[in-house]
Parts: structure tokens; C-alpha cells; sequence
């Protein structure tokens, strides 16, 4: 869809601007330049300016070697979270946002998000954690992918299974 919308700017004589943030960073922490839409439509780009960009590696994301979490600095982060005004007097208690998102750096210096670090779904006003749950597949000798929506928890489990067991 970058590509059609790229598209249609050009078309019509306007720049699209794709931006990716976090309510925790005042909104935006990067943005994908508009000559880059049409080439690059999956990546969010590069930071904005006065932020910077970082890849931390996490264990439980297995098969590439250059994903990581992908972290962000700047003075938009937010202060922290309060739950008394004892801890709104610390003042600032962060200085980084640890986004969930799983994100590699393209050797153009573009920041591409694959995946998140937290897989957690809400069905039925249950929160379940999808990477818990191919987990504890595993640990019962099924290798299992766990995909949802808000009405239906697939699973694709390899080998030879009984589906009782799954």
C-alpha cells in the first residue's frame, strides 16, 4: 500500500511522509523520506533528528543474525511511568524506549520492522502470549507457529501429530 500511496502523491503533486513512534516518544521516532516510498516501501527509515536508532539482540528471536529489538533514544522519550506523586518528583527515569518491535538495519542504513519481541493476543478478554504458548508446545515435543486474531488462535504444528495433543 506505501507503493500505491507514493504513488498517488506523485500523481497528484504532494510527498507522503511514512512515519513510525510510540505514544512514549511524543509519536514519531523515524520516518522513511518520500523518494524512498516507491523502493523501500516496507522500512520505517531512519530517526528523526536529535534521535537515534539501535538494534539490541534478544534470544527469542532465532534465524537472523542482524534482528534485535529495536530501541529508541531521544529527548522526545518520555519521563517515565507515575503511580504516586512520590515518583513524579524522581523526574525523568528513562532515557531509552525499548519498543517490542523486532527490526533489522538495511545496509542503506534503513530501519525494516519483521516482527515483535512480545507476541501477545486478546481473545475473549484473554491475553495470551503466543511465544508461551509455542513454548510449552515445544516442551511436549511439538514444534508449533502460533498466529491470532481477535477470533481465532491458528496453530501449524510440524511433523506427525495427533491433534488431540495439539
Amino acid at each position: 500500500r506505501v507503493r500505491d500511496f507514493a504513488a498517488l502523491a506523485d500523481r497528484q503533486g504532494w510527498r507522503l511522509f511514512v512515519m513510525y513512534g510510540a505514544t512514549e516518544a511524543t509519536a514519531r521516532m523515524a520516518y522513511l523520506p518520500p523518494e524512498l516510498a516507491r523502493t523501500r516501501p516496507t522500512a520505517i527509515g531512519r530517526p528523526i533528528p536529535g534521535g537515534a536508532l539501535s538494534i539490541e539482540p534478544v534470544d527469542e528471536w532465532p534465524g537472523d543474525d542482524h534482528a534485535g529489538e529495536l530501541v529508541y533514544r531521544g529527548a522526545n522519550v518520555m519521563m517515565g511511568y507515575a503511580d504516586s506523586p512520590a515518583d513524579l518528583a524522581l523526574g525523568a527515569t528513562v532515557d531509552e524506549l525499548r519498543t517490542g518491535d523486532i527490526a533489522r538495519q538495511g545496509s542503506d542504513g534503513l530501519y525494516e520492522v519483521i516482527g515483535r519481541r512480545s507476541r501477545f493476543v486478546k481473545m475473549f478478554g484473554l491475553r495470551i502470549d503466543l511465544h508461551q504458548l509455542e513454548t510449552t508446545l515445544r516442551a511436549d515435543g511439538i514444534t508449533a507457529l502460533c498466529t491470532a486474531d481477535d477470533e481465532r488462535l491458528a496453530v501449524v504444528a510440524a511433523g506427525q501429530h495427533d491433534p488431540v495433543d495439539v
